[in-house]
């Protein structure tokens, strides 16, 4: 493993494995089982007010210089996550040089004062664990899954590389050429590549937003790393982050730790400011063709601008997204792949901070022109404009997606995620268990009015993908 010279920040910390023992002691507090907890805020079995039952042990506090710390303990199994999101993803990247934000995706593992360039994951998968990363609109997150007994490491890696990363031009040059290499795999070398970057950046009304995340070559290729250090400086510190730590820990003892490997990495100055987000809708659909020399058939993307995570019509969206497409039971599913006309034809909402999306994508099958599905899907919408959806309809929709966040409750890092995204777009870690009573919340009269007035023939822009 290659090491190289760095340069400290305060004082480093190496862990120590006789420390980690004396300093994870048994507790004597048993919190519920998370899915039994969420099952009973969801109305599975006997309701139960979830935020005053205390079924979740959630311990929420702040270090001095500025790091929301938020504990979950849960004894279910043997082990724990520790998770970091930053605030900063790829709205934050600077004009004309989108993909930082993604790029410290990478680089963020490229090594810190005590840990050698590519260790982290080794150190991690050592220890019966495994690590990984993700950059979205708003946030990049950084997580590890590991034995509870380990808990010490992972703890101490998150706090070394957010101390004391290695930002120098070797790591940059080297990171770069990675994430352009990831570009042209997942972009200009797939079918619907360049399709699928379009339908995520072109419908918002949100400058911000209307910047790739994943970057782009040129951009990349203009940068510097004078610009990327800027970067790192102004957006990955303590007082911009949110650290979880899930699963089967001591509150006490993991409290110590965190206050150990974190409390002394400096607050710096507050990040820049995001542009408020002022709603300014499309008012005519908007059309553009691309040609794929990639696809062997042609396709028609969709997208449509719908509330922040969190507001009451965002609940309406995404249920509305899953009675019209989601999943081979919806109505495009039966009307459009059972019907033999496509291959795939799906809808999803993608929530933010800013404006969330609504996006459709109808791939047909070969000899069916995209206008016929195009028309097929119109129709399906108006039939919920002028009727609204059955009983049972709205409800199958609720609990498709009551499944998939228990589901997502079920591990450490399962846990710690859904705790942190509640935190982050919702403004509290224990609305985990109180966000789907906005499901149940809402009416097949909400759907008709989301539909007539978000997702109109002017208010969409549409991809037309040709073969070339």
């Amino acid at each position: 493993m290659p090491t190289a010279n760095h340069s400290h920040e305060g004082e480093q910390r190496a862990p120590g494995p006789r420390r980690w023992r004396h300093a994870l002691v048994q507790s004597a507090t048993v919190a519920a089982l998370v899915l039994g907890a969420w099952l009973a805020a969801s109305g599975a079995v006997a309701p139960v007010a979830a935020q005053d039952a205390g079924l979740l042990n959630i311990t929420d506090y702040g270090l001095d210089n500025g790091l929301r710390v938020i504990l979950v303990e849960d004894h279910s199994a043997p082990t724990v996550a520790v998770d970091v999101w930053y605030r900063v993803g790829g709205a934050d990247d600077p004009t004309g040089r989108s993909g930082f934000a993604h790029l410290f995706e990478h680089m963020m593992f490229q090594g810190s004062a005590n840990v050698p360039r590519g260790a982290h994951n080794d150190l991690i998968s050592g220890a019966g664990g495994n690590a990984n990363a993700s950059t979205g609109i708003d946030r990049t997150n950084y997580f590890q899954a590991l034995p509870a007994h380990q808990l010490p490491l992972g703890l101490w890696l998150e706090a070394d590389r957010m101390r004391s990363l290695v930002v120098d031009e070797a790591s940059f040059e080297r990171e770069r050429e990675v994430v352009k290499e990831e570009y042209r795999l997942r972009i200009q070398n797939q079918a619907y590549g360049e399709a699928q970057l379009r339908l995520q950046t072109l419908p918002y009304d949100y400058p911000p937003y209307r910047q790739p995340v994943i970057g782009s070559i040129e951009d990349l290729d203009a940068a510097t790393a004078d610009e990327v250090r800027a970067f790192h400086a102004a957006y990955y510190k303590p007082n911009n982050a949110v650290l979880v730590v899930a699963g089967d820990i001591d509150v006490v003892g993991t409290r110590d730790l965190v206050g150990h490997y974190f409390a002394d990495i400096p607050r710096r100055d507050p990040p820049p400011a995001r542009p408020a987000y002022t709603p300014s809708p499309r008012q005519q659909e908007e059309r553009v063709t691309i040609q794929d020399p990639q696809a062997r058939v042609p396709a028609v993307l969709m997208g449509s601008v719908v509330p922040p995570r969190g507001q009451p019509d965002f609940y309406a969206a995404d249920l509305l997204a899953s009675v019209l497409g989601g999943g081979g039971s919806s109505r495009l599913g039966r009307a459009l792949v059972d019907g033999g006309l496509a291959t795939a034809a799906s809808t999803h909402v993608a929530g933010n901070l800013g404006p969330s999306l609504f996006g459709t994508s109808l791939v047909p099958n070969p000899g069916v022109e995209p206008a016929r599905l195009e028309h097929i899907y119109g129709e399906e919408l108006e039939r919920i404009r002028t009727s609204g959806v059955e009983a049972d309809e709205l409800t199958k929709a609720i609990n498709q997606i009551r499944t998939g966040r228990t589901r997502g409750l079920q591990s450490a890092l399962g846990l710690a995620e859904s705790v942190q995204a509640a935190n982050f777009y919702l403004g509290d870690p224990r609305a985990v268990l109180t966000d789907v009573e906005r499901y149940r919340a809402v009416s097949s009269t909400d759907l008709q009015r989301v539909a007539d007035q978000y997702l109109g023939r002017d208010r969409r822009l549409v991809i037309q993908v040709e073969p070339r």
